[in-house]
Parts: structure tokens; sequence; C-alpha cells
């Protein structure tokens, strides 16, 4: 027994170097032990513990007593207690020492520091919280959740911590689970913008948009200052083709923030759909202002350039992207179709035989280099990439079976092109949403011409700012032969903005109205020259 205190004593003499400047009453009390007037001591010692209860010293000093006074039982209990204190001030010590690791980004030294904390005090939630949040920054977000949740065990009620483990199911697109955690958040009064603003994002990749605006718009009547709620508000208007509304949205986000780079990203994409390529190039181009690195600025500028027939600074944007980032399959997918438009045949093929190196089964890769041979022309050629690109499942089937449907009659397989035609008019049916170009030239390679101009004059209806619905049907006339339609809807096409000269002259499917003197005459109304 005596060994065992004798061992508690030097702990408690080793404590020293813990503790808290000795108080009067302590230093009086070694006075009465040193005389034996242990009673006396113990006054004193009570006294000083209750005024100070976390002070460690003074419950190792007042155990010693007890000790000399064989009370052993109570000696015990004010060891443990001291014993304790110390642990908690050990781990308190850890826990802060991780959070400075943290912030300078010593990731490996802050989860040892909150490991060490939570291995001498498992109950110490906060420890787990800490350590979650260095695993997000290492992207272990299994992890992060692991610990979270040990945390919310501990204490179910630390709203943080479902918040936070609410944020790593989200990079995990684990969004159904993750708005159960920010609803449990927020019933724990935990109503910050923050997580209505991440709710609303999971909502939206959930395709629940009312209730995502619904979360935004909650973010934003928190504080009405963040630009965030309002770029991402944004983004559900553009996917419900509101553009007006999501225009407003982006604006007040780069408003509020000047340098909210992705804002103006966004907007331009807007602009893009609205066919006003001048203000979604304005839009990207301050963008890559704010940020150089941005790279899908770069990407969609140019797809924009190459609309209007800017193909060298297309590709130069092209290039860009590819500088940033060399397995961008799109942006060689992308930079191929404008090396096609400027006739550069051998390095549109190059480009789609990278896209396929990256990716062997990239069905969009070889719908472009088939795409490129009908322009050899080699049809054959063309016919077995379109297969492979149907083979593989590509997006949009319809568009690939079409081309091919062309490249067939190309060759005299009238029988199979029209097989391609009626699948192409059969899924463009069943789509919610159609693509009534594509819809209208299969019609007139079967021969219907009137359901084909019925298809466009919906289009037009449904895009009425979009110059390429009135040139697509100006070459729908054209094709046949019905010349005076044709030049009336180009011009409304040039009316409309369309600056794609380039193409046009290429386009064999306005030959028949290319030998009227009334084209040349249209496009020297519009200061173009043939």
């Amino acid at each position: 027994m005596k060994k065992i205190f004798t061992i508690l004593i030097l702990l408690a003499l080793a404590a020293t170097v813990y503790c808290q400047s000795e108080p009067r009453q302590m230093t009086k009390a070694r006075l009465y032990k040193s005389k034996g007037q242990y009673n006396e001591c113990l006054k004193l010692m009570d006294a000083v513990i209750l005024e100070q209860p976390d002070f460690a010293g003074a419950r190792f000093y007042r155990g010693e007593v007890l000790y000399e006074m064989e009370n052993y039982s109570e000696a015990i209990k004010d060891f443990a207690n001291g014993i304790k204190i110390l642990n908690l001030k050990t781990v308190i010590a850890y826990n802060q020492s991780g959070m400075c690791k943290l912030a300078t980004k010593n990731f490996h030294g802050a989860i040892e520091d909150f490991s060490n904390a939570i291995e001498i005090f498992p109950e110490y939630y906060e420890a787990y919280v800490n350590r979650g949040d260095v695993k997000i920054e290492i992207v272990d977000y299994k992890g992060a959740i692991a610990d979270y949740t040990k945390a919310l065990l501990i204490d179910p009620r630390h709203a943080p911590a479902y918040y936070k483990r609410g944020l790593a199911k989200v990079k995990l697109n684990n969004y159904a689970s993750a708005i159960e955690d920010f609803e449990a958040a927020i019933k724990l009064n935990y109503n910050t913008w923050e997580v209505y603003n991440d709710m609303g994002f999971c909502k939206y990749n959930l395709s629940m948009y009312k209730e995502a605006i619904e979360d935004y718009n909650k973010a934003i009547k928190i504080d009405e200052k963040q630009a965030a709620p309002h770029k991402n508000k944004a983004d559900v208007l553009k996917d419900l083709r509101d553009f007006d509304n999501a225009l407003l949205s982006y604006k007040r986000a780069y408003i509020l923030n000047p340098n909210f780079a992705e804002a103006y990203n966004k907007s331009g994409l807007v602009y893009f759909e609205l066919a006003k390529y001048k203000d979604a190039i304005a839009d990207f181009t301050k963008a890559i202002s704010i940020d150089p690195k941005l790279e899908t600025a770069y990407f969609n500028r140019g797809r924009v350039l190459r609309i209007i027939g800017k193909y060298k600074e297309s590709v130069s944007d092209f290039d860009k992207v590819i500088e940033m980032n060399p397995l961008h399959i799109a942006a060689f997918i992308n930079r191929g179709n404008t090396k096609r438009d400027l006739g550069d045949f051998q390095g549109a093929i190059e480009d789609a035989d990278i896209a396929i190196e990256i990716d062997k089964n990239n069905p969009t890769a070889y719908f472009l280099r088939g795409y490129v041979k009908n322009y050899i022309p080699d049809y054959k050629a063309a016919i077995e990439d379109y297969t492979k690109a149907l083979e593989l499942n590509i997006s949009n089937a319809y568009r690939v079976l079409h081309f091919r449907g062309r490249a067939r009659m190309s060759i005299g397989d009238t029988l199979a092109a029209a097989e391609d035609f009626k699948k192409v008019i059969e899924l463009i049916e069943k789509s919610e949403v159609k693509d009534y170009s594509v819809l209208a030239y299969s019609y007139f390679f079967l021969g219907q011409s009137a359901k084909a101009i019925q298809s466009l004059n919906v289009e037009i209806a449904d895009r009425p700012y979009n110059p390429w619905s009135y040139y697509n049907m100006a070459c729908l006339y054209s094709l046949m032969n019905r010349t005076e339609e044709s030049l009336k809807y180009l011009d409304m096409a040039l009316e409309k903005g369309f600056s794609e000269i380039d193409h046009l002259r290429k386009d064999e499917d306005l030959n028949n109205v290319k030998k009227t003197k009334e084209f040349k005459d249209l496009l020297n109304k519009h200061a173009f020259i043939y």
C-alpha cells in the first residue's frame, strides 16, 4: 500500500509543473502539516479546493495529507481527481496544438495531436470533430464521416457535427443522406446561411429545383450579402431555362463579390443559350481576367468563338485548356471540330485519335472522327466510326444515326439510310427536349417535306432569338429547291445575328441558292463578301 501511495505522491510532486501559483491558504496548510496539525491542514485545503476545484496540485496535496492520516479511501479519490484534471488539461493542450497544425496545413501532425487527445480522453467529442475536419482536408471523406459520427454518439446535440458530416457526404455525392444531416443541424438551431446554401445544392443535384430555390432564398434572407447563394440560385434558374431571372441572380452575385469568376462564367453560359454571343464572350473573358486558371471559362469561350466563326481564336482557347489539363477529352474533341471548320481535316482526326487514346470507350471521339471523315470524304470509314459511337451508347444517339443515315445515302445504301432516319424520328419524338432541326432533316430525307417544315416552325416558335433556327429553315428550303423561301429565312438568320459565314460558304445544303444572284445580293446587304 505504501509503495502505491509513494508513486501517487511522486505524481503529485511532478504535477506541480501543471499548476498555477500556490494560494496563501495552501502555504499555511503546509505549515500545519509540518507541525502534525492535520485537521487544521485539511480545513484549509478544503477551502482551497472549494475555491479552485480545477487546481490539480491542491487535490494531490490533500491526498498526501489524507495518506499520512491513513484515510486511504479518501486519499485515492483526491489522487484520482487530480489525475483526471491533469489529463483534461493535457487533452486540451493536444487539441489546441492540433488546431494550430491544421491552420498551418500540417495535416499529419494535426491528426496525431487529435488522436493523442482521444486516446487520453475517449469522450472528448471536440477532438473527433476536429480530426474529422482534417480528414476533409486530406480528402478522406469516409474517415471524416466516421469521426463526426463518433462525436455525435458522445453528444447527439452537437449541431456543427451534423452539418460537417453532411458536407462530407456531399463530397461523396450522397445528397439524400446529407440533407438529413443538414435538417438535423437546423432542428438544433444551427440556422446559418451556409447550411441552407449547402442543402439547396443537394436538392439541386437531386433535381428538386423548387425546393432548392426555397433553400437558397432562406440562405439569402439570413445574410443577403453572401454571393454564393445568389450564384447557386441562378444555376437552378438557368437549368429551368428562366434565363432572365438567372442573369439577375448572377449579376447580384458578382456585384456582391466582384472577383466571383464562376458567377461570370455561368452568366456567360446563359448568354450562350440565348445566342447573345458577344455578351457571352465578355463574361467568359471577365472570368478569365479574374482567374486565369479557370479552364472552364477558356473552354466555354472557345465554343462560342467557334460558333461565330472565329476559329483560330477558338483553337487558341482549347489549346489553353489542354495545356492546363492534357487529359481534357472534351477540349480535344472541340478543338478537332474547330480544325474541321478550318479545313484542317488531318488535325481534326489527330485530335479525335488522341481523345480515343485517352479513353477508347469515349463515343463522342468516334463521332467526331466519323464526322470529319464525311468531309474527306471517306463515307465507309465514317459509317464505321458512327457505328462504334452507337455501340458505346453515345448520348443523343439520334444525331449519330442522322449523320450515319446521310453517309449511307452518299454511298447509295438508301434502305439502311431510311432505317436510320426512322430511328431518329422515333428517338426524338420520345424525348422531352426535342431537336427539331435534326427531326426536320430526317423527315425531309424520308420524303416527308411538310412534316420537315412543320418541325422547324416549332423550333423557330420555341427559340425565336436563335439565328440557327432560321438558318436551318433556309437550308431545308434550299434542299427542296425553293430558293425564294430559302433566301427569306437566310435573310432573317443574318438579321438575328448569324455570323458563321465560313460555315455558310461551305454548307452544301445551300448549293441551290448559292447559284442565284439574289444570294450574293443578300450577303452584300449584310456587308458580307461571298
